[in-house]
């Protein structure tokens, strides 16, 4: 795994206004970064992108990333913006299933999809093992597609294709408490039990 901070001393800084200022300063920029990485790869240019959605769940900012992500890659002024916060784990699949509304509507030819997490922003240590698990399992990192209604005349040089066929949810609320971030001392504490990878394995 790998984390945004400039060394791993500053991932021990842990209090509300440290982690709030990790968020600013590092989810903007992985989310461009990934999101430049995907328009590079396609055959499009920004101004060719109708619609970006930005996921997180690691910190909170209003207005949101979307804005940043915008800015830094220079989409047009009227793009639409969205952005989806809360959704853990499972963020990527509502991401792309709003990102497919939005073209089957007609809304838009392309699609930006940014899933973007700083975890070191969204640490707490104490001596629960599903903290001191999460601490060790989870990083610092984001991933981006271009979405498209219709397949791409000729794939980029470097560029994948890849068809989305169907999906669909399962939201089971009796099951919300074996993972989860809750809050403390005005932090966000992760719960992780041990029932989750049966559970994963069973769904």
């Amino acid at each position: 795994r790998r984390l945004a901070v400039d060394s791993i001393g500053n991932v021990f800084r842990i209090d509300p206004n440290t982690l709030i200022q990790r968020f600013l300063a590092h989810a903007p920029t992985l989310a461009a970064k990934a999101a430049e990485h995907a328009l590079a790869r396609s055959s499009l240019v920004s101004r060719d992108i109708g619609a970006i959605i930005v996921s997180t769940c690691t910190g909170y900012l209003c207005p949101g990333l979307s804005g940043y992500v915008i800015e830094r890659l220079g989409l047009r002024a009227d793009v639409c913006a969205y952005d989806l916060v809360g959704q853990g784990c499972a963020a990527a699949l509502p991401n792309l299933q709003l990102a497919r509304a939005l073209l089957v509507s007609g809304e838009c030819e392309h699609v930006l999809s940014v899933c973007v997490e700083v975890s070191s922003a969204a640490i707490y240590l104490d001596y629960d093992p599903g903290v001191l698990i999460s601490a060790c399992l989870f990083g610092d990192g984001a991933g981006a597609a271009i979405l498209a209604g219709e397949p791409a005349p000729a794939p980029a040089p470097a560029g994948r294709i890849i068809e989305w066929i169907d999906s669909t949810s399962l939201i089971d609320p009796g099951k919300r408490q074996v993972l989860m971030f809750e809050q403390r001392d005005g932090m966000l504490r992760n719960v992780l039990t041990r029932a989750v990878p049966k559970l994963a394995a069973a769904y």
